[in-house]
């Protein structure tokens, strides 16, 4: 008898498996039960940021992305005049002395 060889095999693999619905069951259940375990060790690595200007200006480019969907119509320029203002004044905060942004010193 001829010997196939390995890539005929694995050719002919998915043609000569049989699925049963109880086979189907099981590995359905094995795969929601990975997920439950990796979602419970998840919940148990959790990172928390520190609040800086880029998690704030994410923030700000997150909150417009909503906005803009629930609106689904663009900002007005009122609105967008009272954002760039608001951010001006958030930068402005940051880059006091008592902040957390400041700038650095060079050496001369």
């Amino acid at each position: 008898m001829m010997e196939m060889s390995l890539v005929t095999q694995l050719r002919m693999w998915p043609v000569d498996f049989t699925a049963l619905s109880n086979q189907m069951i099981v590995v359905g259940g094995v795969l929601l039960l990975a997920a439950a375990i990796l979602m419970g060790a998840r919940r148990r690595a959790r990172v928390s940021l520190e609040n800086s200007a880029l998690t704030q200006e994410l923030m700000i480019y997150l909150e417009r992305i909503a906005n803009a969907v629930e609106k689904l119509q663009p900002p007005s320029s009122e609105d967008i005049t009272a954002n760039v203002l608001r951010r001006l004044e958030e930068i402005a905060q940051a880059n006091r002395p008592n902040g957390k942004v400041r700038e650095m010193q060079t050496r001369q």
